[in-house]
């Protein structure tokens, strides 16, 4: 069975500039099936965030559409008053929206970092309060903060590591997950200022490599979990002592998965993750489908 070498064990700390590796099995994915359909207005789902309705969660088109969330039941049907058209969301311009995510303290965030060549220099990060499902057709943006990468210095660099569909949030702090395209790792970024008259730089914390290219986030009772999503895969992270910053060294969870182009994750509950593909497809994952991942000292 060929592995992948570990670098630093289980609660052991990795600096920002050291690379995190895993154990884990070269196996094939494992099929999903699904268990419900999108409508055809939500056609490339990038994003979801559990809601604070009950069953209620909500998801978001990538770039192309415009500046809108959609609420949606487990199974992928629209709900609520705007129904297929969507919440508008003003004060924001959806130029490429890649994923979105509860903050745990009754807003939704939703980054507008999609970067695919990296020449991007308009970086945003926008946060709206989560509004009434079952009445909103409209909702306003509180804050948009503009965000860079202080290790970028070319548009673009030569490495193409600079695009992001993935965000979380823990403990108060907005969390990305870098889609690395030249060597398939990702970097952890954290948002520690919020101006809103200058760019913030972010913060790196760590490194991962994760097989495969990073394409959504999500976070469980405001950190105490975070699943992360590849294009091949699904990692599950317990941070120790709840610091989402080591979030790479603490204890992992995994599985392959062959579910066409997946790109939102959310928690249905703390024992079930939820996900979407472009092909319009919703799908339930059990946690305790995901194995262990090896660590070692």
């Amino acid at each position: 069975m060929a592995c992948w070498a570990l670098l630093s064990g289980c609660g052991l700390s990795a600096g920002p500039g050291k690379t995190v590796y895993y154990d884990v099995p070269q196996r094939g994915g494992v099929g999903l099936e699904a268990i419900g359909e999108l409508p055809d207005e939500i056609d490339e789902s990038s994003g979801l965030a559990r809601g604070t309705a009950p069953g209620v969660f909500w998801t978001l088109n990538d770039s192309g559409d415009r500046a809108r969330i959609f609420a949606i039941d487990a199974y992928g049907k629209v709900v609520g008053a705007a129904g297929e058209a969507g919440i508008k969301i003003e004060g924001a311009r959806n130029q490429d929206w890649e994923d979105l995510a509860s903050d745990f303290r009754g807003n939704l965030i939703i980054p507008d970092l999609g970067n695919n060549n990296n020449r991007r220099r308009n970086l945003t990060i926008y946060q709206v309060p989560e509004p009434d499902y079952a009445t909103a057709t409209t909702a306003s943006v509180s804050a948009a903060w503009q965000v860079h990468y202080p290790e970028q210095y070319e548009f673009p660099p030569v490495l193409n590591n600079y695009d992001c569909e993935a965000l979380f949030v823990a403990k108060g702090k907005i969390y990305l997950v870098m889609k690395h395209r030249a060597d398939r790792e990702a970097a952890l970024y954290r948002l520690d200022s919020e101006s809103e008259t200058e760019s913030n730089a972010m913060t790196l914390v760590g490194k991962a490599h994760m097989r495969e290219m990073v394409t959504a986030a999500a976070s469980w009772n405001d950190g105490e979990q975070i699943a992360v999503l590849t294009y091949t895969g699904i990692w599950l992270f317990t941070p120790p002592d709840g610091d989402a910053d080591r979030m790479f060294t603490g204890e992992v969870r995994w599985l392959p998965i062959r579910a066409g182009q997946c790109e939102a994750i959310a928690f249905l509950d703390a024992e079930t993750l939820l996900i979407t593909n472009e092909q319009q497809e919703v799908f339930h994952v059990p946690v305790a489908d995901l194995s262990n991942v090896p660590l070692h000292r």
